[in-house]
């Protein structure tokens, strides 16, 4: 079954009242300026009364209309109802026709009432004083538009979605309108704005369009940085329409690695500790969508400056700025590093490397040997050099210094000496240190200067001794 459907464009039945007027001399409704006019809601009923009929039956609905002037927007109505087709008779012989007289010889007429923003049609015949008509003259038209009027908002922007991260910036919107005739819709160019801050506020960067093209690559938008944008559409004549909604995009060609860690706050570079908890201040990403809340990090830890071979490799959570690391060697010292990783597994780069000396309790210096005098010695002259070998440490950076206790008998009560901060492994007695000779009892100490000391074969308790012999006095007399 195939039905036609004929439908008018008239004069929005809903409009004010006070924008209706009359031509009184036509007799016709002159329409109002400024508001569109619509489908008739009696042929609205019959093109719903087809479609029940084609949804029972089947078929096909052709809508006709016809007239002059007709809006696009307005009489394309019924294809979105759900019509098949649509045929317009579109001709100025079949406007209405607004009729004026002029006074007998008046070859000129200046009219009122016209519709702003609108194609008139014209034509003219002559009357006799009978009231016996002429044939019409051919017609011609004009656009009747009493300024120029800016064009209409950008309703929608399409692309990105708002808030979106993207690669590659293109932007799109839907095209504007213009009231005025001799501002074709293809004939707009749009203006795009961009700013890092949804009030536009500050530096505003600005790209046109050539007429009609409603996408856009823009220019100059710097990567790793969110912006606002809005559109507006400009007329030949320079005049600016209001701008559209605020949309924002995240501009990201392409995933960024993390920057580098700016600080080993913990612990102190070159410090001893008895336990270790390593701390880093967060790293920051160009990325903006990898906070430092989503980073990761990697921790490297070796007893190498260089690190290399041997090096451990740990791991910290997302967002977690502090490791306690186990399993280290005491009297020990680290190189430590750190560099953040984003969710996509890319690394940056290493932080500087930062030290310290894991050593759980201080250890006193090693046994050492006292070798001369031999134990019990016999010397003469008047000095005596007293060595031993040298003690060690396993702590690392401890220096040891030497003490040398001297005295006349072995409990260490009479005519004692001391003698400290000693580098070396000798030392040296002579002059008053040995007065007249006799016998000498020596023990050494080594020191860390942390509390640890140790005693040159176990002197402490077991002292040596040596005996300085001087030269016998002559004879008398002889």
């Amino acid at each position: 079954m195939n039905m036609i459907v004929c439908i008018k464009q008239v004069i929005d039945p809903e409009a004010p009242p006070a924008s209706f007027k009359i031509d009184p001399s036509g007799k016709k409704i002159v329409p109002p300026p400024g508001i569109p006019p619509v489908i008739s809601l009696f042929d609205e009923n019959a093109i719903e009364a087809a479609l029940r009929i084609k949804d029972a039956r089947g078929g096909k609905i052709t809508a006709i209309s016809l007239g002059a002037n007709l809006l696009r927007d307005v009489i394309k109505k019924p294809l979105s109802m759900g019509v098949d087709e649509l045929i317009l008779l579109e001709d100025e012989t079949f406007a209405d026709v607004i009729g004026i007289s002029t006074k007998p010889a008046i070859t000129a007429l200046k009219p009122s009432g016209l519709a702003d923003d609108t194609r008139w049609y014209w034509r003219v015949r002559g009357v006799d004083d009978q009231n016996a008509e002429g044939e019409p003259s051919p017609s011609r038209n004009f656009i009747y538009n009493t300024r120029n009027d800016a064009p209409g908002a950008i309703e929608t922007l399409i692309e990105p979605e708002d808030g979106a991260e993207i690669a590659k910036v293109k932007l799109s919107w839907n095209a504007a309108t213009d009231k005025d005739i001799t501002d074709p819709d293809n004939s707009l160019i749009y203006r795009v704005e961009f700013s890092q801050n949804r009030q536009f506020s500050g530096s505003v960067i600005s790209n046109e369009t050539k007429p009609r093209v409603t996408t856009l690559p823009p220019d100059n938008i710097a990567d790793n940085a969110e912006w606002f944008w809005r559109v507006r559409a400009v007329d030949d004549e320079g005049s600016a329409g209001p701008v559209s909604t605020v949309m924002s995009f995240v501009s990201n060609s392409g995933n960024d690695a993390p920057n580098i860690v700016g600080r080993l706050s913990s612990p102190s570079n070159g410090s001893e500790v008895t336990s270790v908890s390593l701390r880093w201040d967060a790293a920051t990403d160009p990325d903006l969508s990898d906070t430092p809340a989503s980073l990761k990090y990697q921790i490297e830890i070796s007893s190498k400056e260089n690190f290399g071979v041997g090096s451990v490799n740990l791991s910290a959570d997302a967002g977690v700025t502090t490791l306690d690391p186990s399993g280290l060697s005491d009297n020990t010292e680290y190189y430590w590093r750190v560099r953040a990783v984003d969710d996509d597994g890319t690394a940056g780069e290493f932080s500087n490397a930062g030290s310290f000396i894991y050593n759980t309790a201080n250890d006193a210096p090693s046994a050492f040997k006292l070798s001369e005098p031999a134990k019990s010695a016999q010397v003469t002259g008047s000095s005596v050099t007293l060595k031993w070998t040298k003690a060690t440490d396993v702590d690392p950076g401890d220096e040891i210094r030497y003490t040398v206790h001297l005295a006349k008998d072995a409990a260490f009560t009479s005519g004692t000496s001391t003698f400290s901060d000693i580098d070396k492994t000798e030392f040296q007695l002579g002059g008053t240190q040995l007065g007249s000779g006799g016998v000498f009892y020596w023990k050494v100490s080594a020191s860390d200067g942390k509390g640890g000391t140790s005693w040159g074969s176990g002197s402490d308790s077991s002292p040596w001794s040596f005996e300085v012999q001087t030269a016998a006095q002559p004879t008398p007399g002889r």
